[in-house]
């Protein structure tokens, strides 16, 4: 799929160039074959490369021939909507500017003097990254909202009717199946741990509630601590919510932060991101076979037969939760999606990080597009909610306490104002 989309780009791009200036005859028809090595794009002599919204700007490129790039220094990330640059590397010695067809929005293209200095002169930027940036950032961002279901809390369902009712597209439950008393540990948000974490119910009863309360909400774990639960009775509590919820389910998971919280359920600290792997592949299996075995180092069955299998299909998407880089990269292993959160005191901004991962998933040969970003702790701010979506974040989800009505429907309030203005 990405070289399909890889020789669209170029094929467009160098009809353009032709009608802006360039002479005909120095440029190949754009039938003719395309060749795809070193993350550029080459025809016969010359490349062509773009540098898409949010993406990073050429290492040999300048602020004089990148006018999307809003920093003007090269290195920084672009910010026109939908603007989209392309570089050709030529032997000619003028310029042109070119309009792409309305689905690539604006470009602008240049012809660079002197002679080609061989790979120096080329982009390092990958093409396959900058092809699906536009795909990516082209869809609307969804919104959700995160709680600790308690006794003190709202009840699942009236929480799901509330958010379907405000144009939210999830919710989303943590789990903690006990907090040990010695407290060894520490939570990676740091600060003293909350009663919601003593407190918290099991997330598959409470997102049952929540599902059965509404029509079109999505109901999600964020995050299920599977290196605690039983990879089998998992995969069967998956498959049965999705069927439930009528494939409204998300398998939100990540490896957990407590060490002693896993001892307790016979985990092995060190080897917890192995297991979560292993348990996640056996899962699939399970999910999308009719007599499935799975024999790893730590997770192994023989062959059996266990329903029902999932209702989407071939099951539910698996969100990987974790920071970068390492989270991101299990994400890109086996995930249909990464989590970070946003307000971990390590990032500055979470999405510093995204063209970095986009590129690990296309390094990996996966399409970015294929594991779509949603980030945990989204600000109550416009601005900030309006800049994830022109990077192409798939989903924002608010962080809620574990409070009654009275307190979470005025926040629910402003953050259905949010969402309006954000999609106008």
């Amino acid at each position: 799929m990405v070289k399909d989309d890889l020789r669209e780009l170029a094929q467009i791009a160098c009809q353009e160039l032709i009608a802006a200036r360039f002479q005909s005859d120095e440029l190949p028809s754009a039938d003719r074959g395309v060749r795809i090595s070193g993350g550029t794009i080459h025809k016969r002599g010359f490349s062509v490369e773009t540098c898409v919204k949010y993406s990073v700007v050429s290492a040999s490129s300048s602020a004089a021939t990148c006018p999307a790039a809003a920093s003007g220094a090269r290195g920084r990330l672009l910010s026109h909507k939908f603007k989209m640059t392309v570089f050709l590397t030529g032997w000619r010695r003028e310029s042109a500017t070119a309009s792409m067809f309305s689905r690539y929005g604006c470009c602008a293209a240049t012809g660079r003097s002197g002679r080609r200095s061989g790979r120096a002169a080329e982009s390092r930027v990958s093409f396959a990254l900058m092809a699906v940036n536009h795909r990516i950032g082209s869809r609307q961002m969804d919104f959700g909202a995160s709680m600790f279901f308690t006794d003190y809390s709202m009840t699942p369902a009236e929480l799901g009717q509330a958010l379907e009712a405000r144009g939210f597209e999830s919710v989303w439950a943590p789990e903690h199946s006990h907090i040990p008393s010695s407290r060894l540990s520490q939570p990676a948000s740091g600060g003293e741990l909350g009663k919601q974490y003593y407190d918290v119910m099991d997330p598959f009863v409470t997102l049952t509630a929540a599902a059965a309360a509404t029509k079109t909400l999505k109901v999600a774990t964020g995050v299920c601590l599977v290196i605690q639960r039983d990879t089998i009775q998992t995969a069967k509590l998956v498959a049965t919510i999705d069927q439930v919820s009528g494939g409204r389910f998300l398998f939100g998971i990540g490896g957990g932060w407590n060490q002693e919280e896993m001892a307790d359920h016979g985990t092995v600290f060190k080897t917890r991101f192995k297991r979560m792997r292993e348990q996640i592949e056996a899962m699939r299996a399970i999910w999308t076979q009719s007599e499935p075995e799975y024999h790893g180092e730590i997770v192994a069955f023989p062959k059996m037969r266990t329903w029902p299998k999932p209702m989407q299909k071939p099951h539910p998407p698996v969100i990987v939760g974790g920071a970068f880089p390492h989270s991101a990269r299990r994400a890109v292993r086996y995930g249909d999606g990464w989590v970070p959160n946003a307000s971990r005191p390590g990032y500055a901004d979470v999405t510093e990080f995204l063209p970095q991962f986009r590129q690990m998933a296309a390094d990996a040969g996966r399409d970015p597009a294929a594991i779509p970003v949603t980030i945990f702790g989204a600000p109550e701010n416009l601005d900030r909610l309006k800049r994830y979506g022109d990077q192409g974040i798939a989903r924002a989800v608010v962080t809620l306490p574990s409070a009654k009505a009275g307190e979470i429907l005025p926040v629910l309030d402003r953050w259905a104002d949010l969402i309006r203005q954000t999609r106008h």
